[in-house]
């Protein structure tokens, strides 16, 4: 709902989600009208509910801050290869018509 515009929509179902380990009137829930939603607070959403779910990669890519983002000890990266990974070289060795993906 949020990537369609429906802030509100969004803070509302993220808020049912919320409401499991906070009460009402808590400020760890979202205003109903949405105004704190930013595509930052929504990848941090993510990576706060799928903390271990071991998706967070794709969900950086998703967003398009994979390798253009600064977190920790890690800056932006000069191209966009890391996107995809690369073959193993078990597999190329099996197919000689595969290739392997850009960069690597």
């Amino acid at each position: 709902m949020y990537r369609k515009g429906d802030k509100s929509v969004a803070a509302a179902l993220l808020n049912q989600v919320r409401r499991r380990n906070y009460p009402d009137g808590s400020p760890s829930l979202y205003k109903l009208d949405g105004s704190q939603l930013t595509d930052q607070e929504m990848l941090d959403e993510w990576g706060r509910g799928f903390i271990g779910e071991n998706r967070r990669r794709t969900d950086l890519i998703r967003w398009g801050v994979f390798n253009t983002g600064t977190w920790w000890d890690k800056k932006p990266d000069g191209d966009i290869h890391t996107e995809i990974f690369p073959l193993g070289r078990d597999i190329l060795n099996v197919n000689p018509q595969l290739k392997q993906n850009p960069g690597y």
